[in-house]
């Protein structure tokens, strides 16, 4: 077999040369794509208030992605307006409904409703030029891009010494958050000597006549600390990470039920509600928060 002529060699040379040549352009094409291609904003930091809304799925399969929606951001922005949670939230009974303006889902079209009317004309009303409010388009509001921040919510109870400092507060007055059910005239009472925790009673979900744990909390908790605050008088946060943030945990002093302050606990665990600077949280998931 005869050896490749000049003429071969030169045009596998070409041929060398012109597969280069194209590896070069196509690398720089990647790279000018990429430097091109515009990234998605990195995600927030953890948040404490993230309520996920979702509640339409009683009513079937979602439509579009739930909303992810920043509880204390909306309250700190009513808050400058001059308006609390009334703003948002129906009174019953004296009590603060958690579902956002309505008592009931009375079907599909009407919760849709309610928040498509309610919350674009808030942002629309409450947007001025050069200064934007929320979304007003679908694709704004039912996001499911992966940017959202992740939940930092975490637990609090109602442990020995946050319970003595309600206990000192009410001046010992136990009735204020204890009660019982008659079951002969359908009503709560007070049974002294008798005072048990809300879990005793109000479980993980709905049983009867009694709602869940968490929405009881949040109804008689909140609803408290308002009417405190209403009146001038200091009292616990009425925000989700007053509560549920971990550096706002980390921030409270622990008492015990003599009355001596003691060393602050880790972050993550249920606490005694004091803030060691003196301040307090004003104008509460995920775990996250469901609504």
């Amino acid at each position: 077999m005869q050896g490749i002529g000049n003429m071969g060699k030169k045009r596998i040379r070409q041929f060398g040369w012109g597969l280069l040549l194209t590896a070069v352009i196509l690398s720089a094409g990647v790279w000018t794509a990429l430097a091109m291609t515009p990234r998605s904003a990195s995600p927030e930091p953890g948040r404490a208030d993230i309520i996920t809304i979702d509640g339409l799925k009683t009513f079937g399969p979602l439509e579009r992605p739930a909303v992810l929606f920043y509880h204390d951001r909306h309250t700190e922005a009513l808050a400058k307006l001059n308006k609390d949670c009334s703003a948002c939230h129906e009174t019953v009974n004296d009590r603060l409904s958690l579902k956002f303006k309505r008592l009931e889902d009375t079907g599909k079209k009407a919760v849709m409703d309610t928040y498509h009317d309610n919350c674009i004309a808030c942002h629309k009303e409450t947007a001025t030029p050069g200064k934007p409010s929320g979304p007003v388009t679908c694709g704004k509001c039912h996001i499911q891009d992966g940017t959202a921040p992740a939940s930092s919510w975490q637990p609090i109870g109602l442990d020995k010494s946050l319970h003595y400092r309600h206990v000192k507060a009410n001046d010992k007055k136990c009735e204020l958050c204890h009660h019982e059910y008659n079951e002969q005239t359908k009503k709560l009472f007070y049974a002294k000597g008798q005072e048990g925790a809300c879990v005793y009673c109000h479980k993980e979900t709905k049983e009867e006549n009694r709602i869940a744990y968490r929405p009881a909390s949040h109804i008689a908790c909140i609803g408290c600390h308002r009417n405190l605050t209403a009146k001038k008088i200091d009292a616990g946060p009425v925000q989700c990470k007053g509560c549920h943030d971990a550096a706002q945990q980390a921030a409270i002093e622990r008492r015990s039920t003599h009355g001596a302050q003691s060393a602050r606990r880790g972050a993550g665990q249920n606490r005694g509600y004091e803030r060691r600077s003196g301040t307090r949280e004003r104008p509460h998931v995920a775990g996250t928060f469901r609504s």
